[in-house]
C-alpha cells in the first residue's frame, strides 16, 4: 500500500482476538495445523516446511498483538492447493483468512447436520476440511495434503511403469536392446539435439 504522497506503508491487521483463542490451549499449536480464522484478513504461515517459493512480498503487512509487539511481514510463499500466503516464523500459528478463503474458492460449506467442519472444495476437486480441536480451533492438518501428494506421485510412477511395460510387449528383445543402447549412447555424447544425434549415428556407420 502507498500513502497519498507515494510513501510505502504496511496494512495493519489486529490479531488480539486470535491470540486470546490460541492462549486457551496452554500449549504450542501443532506446526502442521492451518487454522481457519474469521477475524483474520490475510493468510500467514509460520512453518516454512509447508510452503514453497519463499520470497520478498510486494505487499508487506504488519501484525499486532503477537508477543505484545508489532511485527512487519515482508515475505510470502506458495501453499500447495491454496496459493500465495504471507510468511513469518514468529507468528502464533499457520492461519488462513476465512473471508479470503471464501473468495479464493467457489465452494465453501458448513453443515453441522452432516459434519462439524468447514469444507473447502479446491480447484482440483479435493477438499480441505477444517475441523474443531478440543479448544474450538477450526484447523486443517497439512499432513493430509502431504500424504495425498505422495499417493499421487506414486500413482503417476506406477502408471508410467505400466505404460512402458505395455509398449515393450510390442517390440522384440533385440529392438528393446538397441533402444536401450541408443539411450546410453545419447547420454555419453552429451545429449545433443535429435538432428545432431542422428547425423552422428549415420557418420558412425
Amino acid at each position: 500500500m502507498k500513502t497519498a504522497d507515494g510513501q510505502e506503508t504496511c496494512q495493519v491487521i489486529t490479531a488480539t482476538a486470535l491470540i486470546t483463542k490460541i492462549s486457551r490451549t496452554k500449549e504450542e499449536i501443532d506446526p502442521m495445523w492451518i487454522l481457519c480464522d474469521n477475524e483474520s484478513t490475510v493468510g500467514i504461515i509460520k512453518n516454512d516446511a509447508i510452503i514453497t517459493n519463499i520470497k520478498k512480498t510486494d505487499n508487506p503487512i504488519e501484525i499486532t498483538g503477537i508477543g505484545g509487539q508489532p511485527k512487519k511481514v515482508t515475505l510470502e510463499g506458495d501453499l500447495i492447493g491454496y496459493g500465495t500466503v504471507h510468511y513469518h516464523p514468529e507468528v502464533a500459528a499457520n492461519i488462513l483468512s476465512f473471508y479470503k478463503t471464501t473468495k479464493r474458492f467457489k465452494n465453501v460449506t458448513y453443515d453441522n447436520t452432516k459434519k462439524d467442519a468447514f469444507i473447502v472444495r479446491r480447484d482440483d476437486g479435493s477438499n480441505m476440511e477444517f475441523i474443531p480441536s478440543k479448544d474450538g480451533l477450526y484447523h486443517y492438518d497439512f499432513n493430509i495434503s502431504i500424504k495425498r501428494r505422495i499417493a499421487m506421485e506414486s500413482a503417476k510412477k506406477t502408471l508410467i511403469v505400466n505404460i512402458v511395460e505395455d509398449l515393450k510387449r510390442n517390440f522384440s528383445k533385440s529392438e528393446i536392446e538397441r533402444a536401450d543402447n541408443a539411450r546410453r549412447l545419447y547420454v555419453i555424447v552429451g545429449r545433443p539435439s535429435q538432428k545432431n544425434f542422428e547425423d552422428m549415428i549415420r557418420r558412425g556407420k
